[in-house]
């Protein structure tokens, strides 16, 4: 389980070449690629020049290195390695007594593929007291420049699909639960971009059957060590 980051290197970001795989310049001369495990595009990482820190993939691969932050809208740094921020919180929500998630979905966590789809951020998990309970992560990559970081972070249709799943569990008279999940260092408050738009009504109506929304920050120190604070930024207009 990740507790910190591994050794990094820094790296300079060129362009993307697909969904996982970006050109970046390593010790301002050497060109190679890295997998970005990130499935949004992020165009304020995607820029020509972009500073983007870096890890060495354990093995022999093509592509060798992976990409694990990006410093951004003026110093900030976001985590852009899916795989490696949600192993860390499922872990950390499992240790928190709030959360009553079995031991085993850690394992569940833990089988989540390099490269992360939206599916994976939709986890069917057990409570301790052996009931179901549908876990929804919306991870959160960009803020303004006052702190403020916006649902939906993009209009997709797995959004509303998920929503939708979640409305069908709390209805049928099981637990789901929704984290907000920020990746991005300046993030303050989130709060829905349009309260009129069909995803922030789609939102509002799982609140009202049921479905709960957390709040999970990611902090890394200067010791690339993780911490996660889960306070309350969710703003709700209603």
């Amino acid at each position: 389980m990740y507790k910190s980051m591994p050794p990094l290197k820094k790296g300079c970001f060129i362009k993307r070449n697909n969904r996982f795989i970006v050109d970046m310049v390593v010790d301002k001369s050497e060109k190679k690629q890295a997998i970005s495990t990130c499935l949004l595009s992020m165009p304020q990482v995607d820029v020509l020049g972009t500073n983007i820190l870096i890890s060495d993939r354990s093995g022999s691969f093509k592509i060798p290195y992976i990409m694990e932050l990006a410093e951004v809208d003026g110093g900030d740094l976001v985590c852009v390695n899916m795989n490696r921020a949600l192993h860390f919180l499922i872990n950390e929500m499992i240790k928190k007594a709030n959360f009553d998630f079995h031991d085993l979905s850690l394992e569940k966590a833990l089988q989540l593929p390099p490269t992360i789809t939206a599916n994976d951020l939709k986890l069917d998990l057990i409570s301790k007291n052996f009931q179901p309970h549908l876990l929804l992560i919306h991870p959160i990559f960009s803020a303004d420049q006052n702190g403020l970081s916006f649902f939906p972070q993009e209009k997709l249709t797995w959004v509303f699909d998920h929503l939708i799943d979640a409305i069908s569990y709390t209805r049928g008279g099981q637990q789901a639960s929704m984290i907000f999940y920020s990746l991005h260092a300046g993030t303050k408050k989130i709060k829905m971009e349009n309260p009129s738009n069909d995803y922030s009504k789609f939102l509002n109506e799982a609140l009202k059957s049921g479905v709960k929304v957390y709040c999970a920050k990611l902090n890394i120190d200067e010791k690339n060590d993780f911490s996660i604070d889960f306070s309350d930024i969710f703003q709700n207009p209603s």
